[in-house]
């Protein structure tokens, strides 16, 4: 039926079975139609015969087997059928299941924020906040956004209101995508075989006899990703969002304690930092300087070279070496200077070294061979 134009909605209910909408969708479609209509100005019994033709011949039927109740005061004859209609197939909504699961709607990793309130508002239908409607969803988005940045962006709004929150989110979610798209499409990841090995996962005293080799050095080789890259792609991934925000706030004193995806970093967060334009790095903090020293069994330490280094270290594993084979008149500073370049003999002049972060105080186990700490000056 197409009355003057207007479509009207999809029958609720044409056939037996489970209707394709709530009740409070389809009707509010219906009264939408009505005052695209004008229907307001139609005879109570127009409106009845309208609504009941709308709703599909199932519906119809189960209306006319309902049984015969008086009119509510101030009530018509249309508004009874509605009335009547919506008791029978609107189930008796449970408010504490309802707010339950309106709490436990989290948002999703690729949504956006607006999807996200479209979503709550739908939960919230059943909810009974009436006027408290937006600031409960606006306190659901700041609790559980999935970009911890922009929950700190929220908290900094006294005066915060879910337009606000939706204004928030989508220039920041505007200026993620530019910067995405800046960033051009993703380029292959260099082998994981050639990366680094965590000091966690190599004793480098377990087995003498294997030869040792240098893991990483800083060379001049142009690297897989740009600068650019890694500071675009670190911005735009949630958990290293979520890792830059926790180093900043500070570790708490166990792994459960932190949120479930950082706690992967947990045995590693003394060596994490965040560089000044919010890349996380593994390692000393600064330049640095490379230190050899020789401790005895009483653990007194004899420094036997020290070297200002001017660029920041990566991992190294430098070679085990005898007592006898150190040689006092070496130029430790040249040395130094040639272990950093990978120089093979050089690195044989040193013993096994573990990445360490700064550090202003270090203690010497006993041990007779030489080692080497990469550390403050003041280390």
């Amino acid at each position: 039926m197409n009355v003057e134009g207007v479509s009207p909605p999809t029958p609720f209910l044409a056939r037996p079975g489970k209707p394709a909408l709530p009740w409070s969708d389809w009707i509010f479609s219906f009264h939408n139609y009505l005052t695209a209509l004008g229907g307001e100005a139609y005879s109570t019994e127009r409106k009845t015969a309208l609504l009941l033709h709308c709703v599909g011949a199932e519906a119809q039927r189960v209306y006319r087997t309902l049984p015969v109740q008086p009119r509510r005061e101030d009530e018509d004859e249309f508004h009874a059928a509605e009335r009547q209609l919506a008791e029978f197939y609107e189930p008796q909504v449970n408010v504490i299941a309802e707010r339950f699961f309106f709490r436990q709607r989290r948002q999703e990793s690729h949504e956006p924020t607006a999807d996200y309130v479209a979503a709550l508002r739908r939960l919230a239908v059943n909810c009974s906040f009436g006027q408290m409607t937006d600031a409960m969803i606006r306190d659901q988005v700041v609790e559980a956004t999935v970009h911890p940045i922009l929950r700190e962006r929220f908290l900094q709004d006294k005066g915060l209101t879910l337009d606000r929150v939706l204004e928030i989110a989508e220039a920041f979610e505007r200026s993620r995508r530019e910067a995405t798209a800046m960033a051009g499409p993703a380029r292959p990841a260099a082998d994981g075989a050639q990366m680094p090995v965590p000091a966690e996962e190599a004793d480098l005293h377990e087995d003498s006899s294997a030869e040792e080799k240098v893991i990483a050095l800083l060379t001049d080789e142009e690297s897989v990703l740009t600068e650019q890259d890694v500071r675009t792609a670190s911005a735009a991934d949630p958990e290293l969002q979520q890792l830059r925000h926790q180093i900043k706030r500070g570790w708490p004193s166990s792994a459960k304690a932190c949120p479930v995806e950082v706690q992967p970093y947990f045995k590693i967060r003394h060596e994490l930092w965040v560089r000044n334009d919010d890349v996380i790095l593994r390692g000393a903090q600064q330049s640095g300087t490379l230190v050899g020293w020789k401790g005895d069994g009483q653990c007194n330490v004899t420094v036997v070279f020290q070297h200002d280094l001017k660029d920041p270290l990566t991992q190294l594993v430098f070679r085990a070496v005898e007592e006898h084979r150190q040689q006092p008149s070496v130029d430790l500073g040249g040395l130094a200077r040639a272990a950093v370049s990978g120089d093979e003999v050089a690195l044989d002049m040193f013993s096994s070294w573990r990445p360490k972060t700064s550090s202003t105080r270090f203690l010497v186990a006993r041990q007779e061979n030489l080692n080497v700490f990469v550390g403050s000056a003041s280390g």
